[in-house]
């Protein structure tokens, strides 16, 4: 895949997310987190991180609530900038946001984690395939942060953001399992 074909698949791709109604995107994003919070993956491990949806990204804030009524400890990414990588902070609510490097909202804390600290991490992106690929805005920061990551990989999308394959460069970290309002994916291992 060519790096403008990444490009046009970003564009159509948010776009299409941007067009999603509100009763459909929160019937959705309900749906998702109803599989998510049944997946063994998400029970075993006491701290889970999430991302805050933004720029048409399925919401997790239905995810959020069914964590925290499982008793989980809930992180959200923030921009780490001399690593050029992600670290977590704990989440307590949307009051204790604000506006990070690239106008997504990240918590405001000083007790971070590293990512390998936390079991599960659920990630974003604007495509996926069903062997684990993804492709987010293309800044690479949960690539770096998922270099060395030995939790579980969990992306979240609508299912139209399902794609059959996508071409993987060296540096595209994959996910293990992909999960939509429609249905949960165990990703095919590439040989």
């Amino acid at each position: 895949m060519q790096p403008e074909d990444k490009q046009r698949l970003r564009r159509e791709l948010s776009a299409r997310r941007l067009s999603v109604g509100a009763e459909e995107a929160e019937a959705a994003a309900a749906a998702a987190a109803a599989r998510l919070l049944g997946r063994r993956e998400i029970q075993a491990s006491p701290a889970v991180g999430i991302y805050w949806a933004h720029g048409g990204e399925m919401s997790t804030a239905a995810l959020y609530r069914g964590l925290r009524a499982a008793g989980k400890d809930v992180f959200l990414p923030r921009v780490e900038s001399e690593g050029k990588r992600l670290v977590f902070a704990p989440f307590e609510s949307e009051e204790t946001l604000q506006p990070g490097p690239f106008g997504v909202l990240e918590p405001v804390a000083s007790n971070f984690r590293e990512a390998r600290e936390l079991p599960a991490l659920v990630l974003p992106g604007l495509v996926f395939d069903t062997a684990g690929g993804r492709i987010g805005w293309g800044q690479g920061y949960y690539d770096r942060t998922l270099r060395d990551y030995p939790g579980y990989r969990l992306g979240l999308a609508y299912d139209f953001q399902v794609l059959d394959a996508l071409p993987r460069e060296a540096h595209d970290e994959a996910i293990q399992v992909l999960v939509t309002e429609a249905r949960s994916i165990e990703v095919r291992r590439q040989a």
